[in-house]
């Protein structure tokens, strides 16, 4: 039994950077939090309502203490119930901290299940009735239940597959030595294959680090104290305010509490087995005593994940509830199309010539219901979201970037205007770009300081030879662009190009910017978790708005008791700082997820200009990752997704479903397709757009994923876009189809009667291999997802080999495979022949990811195992929006190996095989 818990080095925190920027915005002092009374009960959120009068009489003190009484519940909420463990409010949930309790909240939503299932959005929220309010309470019960459940899941499996026995950890050197003081705080464990489990193992989890045996624990006590222990949380005696002493030490069984601070790859082209070992980079203890106690023995490690994100998206289902029911449903349940007058004119030039010269028509109308909405602005109500979609490659992030840089040209040359005829109340645009990764952050971050800078040099006539000036240019884009990270992202993890757009403090962590500066700043790029930093700091339009309204008020007051009259009114008091929120990846976070930045834009007080919001991404493709059964069908959808599939006239609804009647029983096909708005732009031409010309790949390619995924309407435009690079085609095309031959000379054709219709210029191959599955335990680690196929895993090996005789490189090919183990066994088998530069993944990992050549290695070869591949959501068999992402990968070469027998079974599989077979595609096994 553990007598002591050992807390080790603490991890960055973002706690005090919060606190000084929030009671900045308030006026008051960050060491005087307690000097007014907070309201437990009060609901959370810079979004909170308040009905209480304003009442300044006292100056902008006064002013300063009555916002900072109405905004204090939430640094009150956040820190002092989830981070300080104190009794919590009524408001706050109770999160699961112990496998044991997660045991026991999975049992209880289990009966739950047996009496009735658990909720649907679609099924018990679109046909309530208008009482908003009752459907605002369903919306949050539902998915606070989804997300207790997930989270229950989550718990289970990192106790299945992560939990370590006789363990050794690496630990640095002694403190007094220059290695040790440069390594202090950390320790390390080998696993072998750890990084590629899922769910993945992340900074900020906790590990639990049991040593064998007794460990000699030094007593410091107060003097007078004999019954002290500091490591002891549960003394009533520990108050640190008398003189220190210290006992002999005393043996006893305990427990390291430490984080986990980073998972890095092991080198798998080496043969030695430790060398291919993942690393585990956890806190450690500073004590020069106990380290030396702790150190040479073996150690049971429990890996358990953070709370972080589930109570995140907990506190923004409570700032929810918190505003305007009607407000809540105009954003989660629209109905209403808006009515907008004619659209103001485009700036064509709005960056870099060789990427934006020219918008195809469909991202150009995106720019335009934009623009239309920003030129616009309404304070009645809150307009539906808008929606761009489309598959990868048509280029929904350069319609996304375009867009951001109208509405900045735009608001910029309105503030000029403004300034020449003295009229300061005009709208500044200020924009909140979120993604659900770091990586589509940093990307847009790029992307977007990159657009922004050519467009300054091209209006300045600045020369791009003026090193000085281009510095300087880039020091004020620093006051124009914040990249936002949370104090525990690693600093080496960031792309070095981001860096200046990120401010660090002394210890090199990342903090919040000044006060002056957040209200500077024109974008802020971040995660949509992170954007909760910015609303516990109180830094949102509602919290905003109510300071502006206080000084207001102040002002009104001064005036008033000075004996002067105030003619007219002051402008601009409820005019939004945030008046875009653009969602990128909208399809891959989950509806919790995307409310996190909501609660940071949405206002909902009646006198407030509405913020305009827009969701990007293409639904068709991967969604967030779940992994609980139960919670799939609730969080696996995305609010992009939902929002299509209302059967409302606002996003082209108005039948029973979106879809049309389904042709065909099945839930895997016409079930989860969406329609998109081809038809009738006239009135929905603010609210949606779907792009279809891809710039991406071979055309072929495209043929079937339009057919089964997108209604035919997928067009390529590759050889306009090879025309506009002067690329030359016929070179390119050569060496892709001199591959394709290679590989198909490793097998005759399955169907030699289709060689007379066959399309010699595709670059795309079928290669049917009847195999066979095993289970494999990768390791260290088991699940269910350890399944492979050694006949499939020699045939993409061989694939390989051929296609790097004919000239390609092997840092362009990419392997695909449906389960973990197939990836381990063919990073294996191309380690043995020294190609360890094969990218070789998951279907996940190639999201948002392409190759110039693609092998896709669908493992699976046994029918009984579909349903439970299906049951939980792995595989590429019936799983149509994995198989989507698979087939769209591919640059110039795609070759997928497989199975006939049981493709045959999934209808889509089985349409995708008999088009390879009618266009002579089709080598190897035939199948039965």
């Amino acid at each position: 039994m553990v007598s002591t818990i050992i807390p080790t080095k603490p991890s960055p925190s973002m706690e005090n950077e919060i606190r000084r920027v929030f009671y900045s915005l308030v006026g008051g002092n960050s060491n005087t939090s307690n000097e007014i009374k907070i309201n437990q009960e009060a609901a959370v959120g810079g979004g909170t309502r308040c009905a209480t009068s304003y009442n300044v009489a006292g100056g902008g003190a006064g002013a300063a203490i009555i916002y900072k009484q109405h905004n204090d519940q939430n640094m009150s909420h956040f820190f002092s119930c989830q981070c300080k463990k104190k009794q919590r409010c009524t408001d706050c949930p109770k999160p699961i901290k112990t496998t044991r309790e997660a045991a026991f909240a999975n049992d209880q939503a289990q009966k739950r299940r047996l009496l009735s299932s658990i909720p649907s959005i679609d099924r018990d929220m679109v046909g309530l009735t208008d009482e908003t309010d009752g459907t605002t309470q369903h919306y949050i019960a539902i998915f606070r239940e989804l997300l207790q459940v997930e989270y229950a899941e989550t718990l289970r499996l990192y106790e299945q597959a992560y939990n370590q026995y006789k363990a050794e950890l690496s630990i640095p050197k002694a403190l007094s030595t220059d290695h040790g003081k440069r390594n202090q705080g950390v320790a390390e464990i080998k696993v072998m294959g750890i990084a590629d489990g899922r769910p993945s193992l992340r900074p900020g989890d906790k590990a639990l680090l049991r040593p064998h045996g007794l460990v000699s624990i030094p007593m410091k006590i107060q003097s007078g104290d004999n019954n002290y222990n500091p490591y002891n949380n549960n003394n009533p005696n520990n108050f640190g305010s008398q003189q220190a002493m210290y006992l002999h030490p005393k043996p006893q069984y305990v427990e390291v509490d430490a984080r986990v601070l980073s998972v890095t790859r092991g080198n798998h082209t080496r043969k030695n087995k430790e060398h291919r070992k993942d690393h585990v980079f956890m806190s450690w203890v500073e004590d020069k005593f106990l380290d030396k106690q702790l150190r040479n023995r073996k150690y049971n490690v429990q890996f358990v994940p953070s709370s972080e994100t589930h109570e995140t998206c907990l506190t923004a289902l409570s700032w929810l509830r918190s505003i305007d029911p009607a407000v809540a449903r105009d954003l989660l349940f629209p109905s209403l199309s808006p009515k907008l007058p004619p659209p103001p004119a485009v700036d064509e030039n709005i960056g870099d010539e060789s990427e934006y010269e020219q918008l195809n028509a469909n991202q150009a109308r995106f720019v335009q219901m934009v623009t239309t909405r920003t030129a616009y602005p309404t304070k009645e109500r809150l307009r539906p979201p808008m929606i761009l979609t489309g598959p990868a490659g048509t280029g929904k992030t350069k319609a996304l970037l375009a867009t951001i840089l109208q509405i900045l040209h735009q608001g910029w040359q309105q503030q000029k205007r403004d300034q020449l005829h003295n009229n300061p109340d005009g709208i500044t645009p200020r924009i909140l770009i979120c993604t659900p990764s770091h990586t589509a952050s940093d990307v847009i971050t790029q992307r977007l300081t990159k657009l922004l800078l050519v467009k300054e040099q091209d209006e300045n006539g600045i020369n791009k030879s003026d090193i000085e000036t281009l510095e300087y240019q880039q020091k004020q884009m620093r006051n124009v662009v914040f990249r936002l990270y949370d104090s525990t992202r690693a600093v080496d993890s960031v792309p070095v190009q981001i860096l200046p757009y990120t401010r660090q403090g002394g210890d090199g962590n990342f903090v919040l910017p000044t006060t002056h500066d957040l209200l500077q700043f024109s974008v802020i790029v971040c995660t949509c978790e992170d954007a909760h930093l910015l609303f516990l700091a109180g830094f949102t339009n509602s919290s905003l708005r109510r300071r502006r309204n206080c000084l207001q008020k102040d002002a009104e007051q001064r005036l008033r008791l000075s004996g002067l009259e105030l003619r007219g009114t002051i402008e601009g008091a409820n005019n939004p700082h945030f008046t875009h929120l653009f969602i990128d990846e909208a399809a891959q976070a989950t509806e919790p997820e995307s409310l996190i930045p909501m609660s940071v834009v949405v206002d909902d007080h009646p006198d407030a200009t509405k913020v305009e919001i827009a969701l990007c991404g293409d639904p068709r493709q991967l969604g967030p990752s779940i992994y609980s059964p139960d919670a799939l069908e609730g969080l696996q959808r995305s609010l992009l997704e939902r929002l299509l599939r209302l059967p409302v006239d606002t996003y082209g609804g108005g039948r029973e479903h979106l879809m049309g009647p389904l042709q065909v029983d099945s839930c895997m096909t016409l079930d989860d397709m969406i329609e998109y708005s081809f038809q009738k732009i006239d009135y929905r031409q603010h609210l949606s757009v779907f792009l279809n010309l891809s710039y991406r790949g071979h055309p072929s390619f495209l043929l079937m994923p339009s057919k089964l995924f997108y209604f035919d309407k997928l067009k390529s435009s590759t050889a306009h876009h090879q025309i506009m690079n002067g690329q030359s085609s016929d070179i390119e095309d050569n060496i892709w189809i001199r591959s394709t031959r290679q590989v198909e000379s490793l097998s005759e054709n399955a169907f030699p009667e289709s060689l007379t219709s066959k399309q010699m210029d595709w670059p795309m191959v079928f290669h049917g291999v009847i195999g066979k599955c095993t289970s494999m335990a990768i390791e260290s680690f088991f699940g269910s997802n350890c399944w492979c196929n050694h006949a499939e895993a020699e045939v993409v090996v061989q694939i390989i080999v051929q296609v790097i005789q004919a000239g390609v490189s092997s840092a362009s090919i990419g392997v695909m495979a449906a389960f973990r183990a197939q990836v381990v066994l063919i990073r294996k088998m191309l380690r043995n022949k020294d190609l360890g530069n094969v990218n070789v993944g998951m279907v996940e990992d190639y999201q948002s990811n392409e190759r110039d050549v693609i092998i896709l290695s669908l493992t699976r070869s046994n029918k009984e195992l579909l349903n439970a591949d299906v049951n939980s959501g792995e595989g590429l068999l019936h799983q149509p929006k994995r198989m989507n992402v698979a087939l769209t990968r591919a640059e110039n070469l795609l070759v997928v190996v497989g199975n006939p027998n049981i493709m045959k079974d999934d209808i889509t599989w089985k349409e995708w095989l008999e088009f390879c077979r009618s266009n002579g595609l089709w080598y190897g096994d035939t199948g039965g």
